[in-house]
């Protein structure tokens, strides 16, 4: 048992309360100075009468743990969050989606406002040259005429996030309202890919039907077909933008002829080159969407989207808003420079 301090109380108070000089200064010059509890642990036997070392061995009898190493053995389970780690690695963000209908089709100017887009659009044009006859004029006048294209009327995007006061004070890399914010201008992209292929649905496009259930080489000569067909019209050679569904990429991919021999060349990132076209998978072309692909010029289909506003808003004290507001429109304002792909029943 450890004495109580009232025992060593006792046991101190049985030492002279003054000493000689004389003693002192034998003790200091037998002894080095140290301090004797220190003394004391590594088992040097006190054999100095001083009534100093006497008390500070009374004093670490007892107050000293009955296993002094036992205060040493700190670990890493033991220390628990208090220790902090050497290393850390930078926030991870979600990463984006890829936004194929609207890189091919977003064009200037941006909007400013959700004010509803007017403008014209080329409806015909005849007798522009013919063969000359000596001493004769032209047998008819040319003729222009051009038409109302359609209107444009851009469509609202918004978001908000409320976060609490002290998620929004804290010291975190990145900030709270900073990754927010971040995040909701992705998802404003995502909305806008989502509404291109809405449009496209909603337009009147000349289709190219496929054979029912095509697969493999019946696929890729009917798409070859249609290619074909498409570069003696005006305007088909500049149908460059080919873009594919999920499945009807995936069916590209996999597609072999009579060999087992892929047909197409699959490139991580960047499509597969099928049929004499590069193709782009667009998540947005789902079944829903009522076509597995599209064929257009650049420039028949048009996406003119605004820079979405973002803003923190303090109403409350106890949270923080984060907005976000946009618009976009796309039109086929160009229908016959673009071509919808689907199965035969």
């Amino acid at each position: 048992m450890r004495p109580t301090l009232a025992a060593t109380h006792r046991a101190c108070s049985a030492f002279p309360a003054t000493t000689s000089a004389a003693a002192d200064d034998d003790h200091n010059h037998r002894l080095p100075a140290r301090n004797s509890v220190l003394w004391a642990t590594k088992g040097t036997k006190v054999t100095d009468p001083s009534p100093k070392r006497i008390l500070n061995s009374a004093l670490y009898a007892a107050f000293a743990p009955a296993t002094p190493a036992a205060q040493f053995a700190v670990t890493r389970a033991n220390a628990g969050t208090g220790l902090l780690p050497n290393h850390q690695y930078d926030y991870l963000a979600q990463t984006p989606q890829a936004h194929p209908l609207y890189d091919a089709t977003v064009t200037d100017p941006a909007l400013t406002d959700g004010q509803p887009l007017t403008g014209a659009i080329h409806a015909s044009f005849t007798n522009g040259a013919a063969t000359g006859t000596e001493g004769s004029g032209p047998g008819a006048d040319v003729t222009f005429t051009v038409a109302s294209g359609p209107t444009q009327s851009p469509q609202s995007i918004i978001a908000r996030a409320v976060i609490t006061r002290e998620a929004y004070d804290s010291l975190s890399a990145p900030r709270t309202a900073d990754e927010v914010a971040n995040l909701m201008r992705s998802a404003f992209l995502d909305v806008v890919e989502g509404r291109v292929a809405t449009a496209l649905a909603a337009a009147t496009l000349t289709e190219i039907e496929l054979t029912a259930a095509a697969a493999d080489a019946v696929l890729e000569g009917d798409l070859l077909t249609a290619s074909a067909a498409l570069d003696v019209l005006r305007g088909g050679p500049d149908m460059t933008v080919s873009v594919a569904g999920p499945s009807l990429f995936t069916d590209m991919v996999e597609a072999k002829d009579s060999g087992g021999r892929r047909l197409g060349r699959y490139t991580a990132g960047q499509g597969v080159a099928f049929a004499g076209r590069l193709w782009s998978p667009s998540w947005a072309l789902t079944a829903a969407s009522g076509a597995t692909g599209y064929v257009f010029a650049p420039g028949s289909i048009v996406t003119r989207v605004s820079v979405p506003v973002v803003r923190e808003v303090q109403i409350a004290v106890e949270t923080v808003d984060v907005w976000l507001q946009g618009y976009s429109v796309t039109s086929a304002v160009r229908p016959t420079e673009a071509r919808r792909i689907v199965f035969g029943a």
